[in-house]
């Protein structure tokens, strides 16, 4: 059933990617420029383990997949998926999507919306309400098609015999723990664990200097490692900005608002000039430092109640979950085997997870592939 469903939603999502890709660039790639995945051996079970890094719904990230996975020989993959959001990908690669498909889609999403506040409560089905709504138009403006790098992946597996897992935990529970985000910060402030979930969000930005650049992937390098994943990245940032901008308007237009804030800040620091006594400059000077330190306040605020938190939801605890799966995964496949040969593992994640999940593993008792070879 899993496999019949990646192999039909994949061929959508392939007819969809030649609609997207410019002339002259195949879905099949040569080796990414600047990898966007780390390779790392688990000795106790023989395995290589993979953790490509996707910038979802992109076709970039999607050639990055077969590229991977048709490398070298594969035995499983394990996809950032619960069965929830498979499910979800099985809908959203309808290949004929007409109208009456259109509106099953709402009123389904309206049911799953109305069952998240009975079961969850009112917060957490309307931060489910704006992620899905957001999600949508994100992905129309942008031209991404959501699950993309996983249709692919489930498409090359049904071929090539591989074993498909999935890896994630349910949406319901992550939702949840979104929803208790008050009380996720308020243990971080109890148990002073600010400063380490700070770490780990740079960890996943930027990897871990405590660990070897072959095991660690950097953001900003990746996210512009060919002309493809530049292209991908712009369509990307340019939705949310007219979304978000759009919105402003909108609620500026309601209200009555000025469309430009005026610029308090500079304006009194551009009075200290015309001023030519130290009294005269002082409470100005007061003025603006107590503004910079009110605009640090709030940020500071903001950052270690809600995005920090939302950042340990969202990336941390999945980090750990993941990782246990692909060691599961691993098992498996030992079990299968028998230890007789090296088995190879491709897992298709999210780009802030990798890092993460590597340190994770590694912690664990993997090693990088050139600890391997020095062995």
């Amino acid at each position: 059933m899993l496999k019949r469903l990646g192999a039909t939603a994949c061929i959508i999502c392939l007819k969809s990617a030649d609609a997207f890709s410019f002339p002259n660039q195949p879905l099949v790639v040569d080796a990414p420029t600047s990898p966007s995945h780390v390779e790392i051996f688990d000795p106790t079970t023989n395995t290589n383990i993979v953790l490509l890094g996707c910038l979802h719904g992109t076709i970039s990230s999607s050639r990055d997949v077969r590229y991977l996975m048709e490398k070298d020989p594969t035995d499983a993959v394990v996809l950032e998926l619960c069965e929830t959001r498979i499910e979800d990908l099985g809908r959203e690669t309808v290949d004929e999507y007409t109208m009456d498909v259109f509106l099953e889609d709402v009123q389904d999403f309206w049911k799953f919306i109305q069952g998240t506040s009975e079961k969850k409560g009112p917060f957490v089905a309307a931060i489910t309400f704006v992620l899905g709504i957001t999600g949508l138009l994100q992905s129309n403006i942008s031209g991404t098609k959501a699950g993309l790098e996983f249709a692919v992946a489930l498409d090359i597996a049904e071929e090539n015999g591989c074993t498909i897992c999935l890896g994630d935990r349910g949406i319901d529970q992550t939702m949840e723990r979104i929803g208790n985000i008050p009380s996720v910060a308020l243990e971080m402030i109890k148990n002073n664990t600010v400063l380490q979930y700070t770490y780990l969000l740079k960890t996943a930005v930027v990897g871990d200097e405590l660990l070897s650049n072959d095991t660690q992937i950097s953001l900003p390098k990746v996210l512009v490692r060919n002309k493809g994943a530049v292209t991908d990245l712009g369509r990307l940032v340019l939705s949310p900005i007219l979304i978000a901008t759009c919105f402003a308007l909108s609620v500026g237009s309601a209200l009555n608002l000025p469309l430009y804030a005026q610029q308090d800040s500079l304006d009194l620091l551009l009075d200290t000039v015309t001023l030519t006594t130290f009294d005269e400059r002082l409470p100005i000077v007061l003025k603006i430092i107590s503004t910079f330190l009110a605009k640090f306040v709030v940020f500071a605020a903001g950052y270690t109640v809600l995005a920090l938190p939302f950042s340990k939801v969202i990336i941390h605890e999945r980090d750990v979950y993941l990782a246990e799966e692909i060691r599961k995964a691993c098992g498996s496949i030992l079990d299968s085997s028998g230890g007789l040969r090296e088995s190879r593992i491709v897992a298709v994640l999210g780009l802030l997870h990798v890092n993460g999940v590597a340190k994770q593993l590694l912690d664990s008792g993997a090693i990088s592939m050139q600890s391997k070879i020095d062995r």
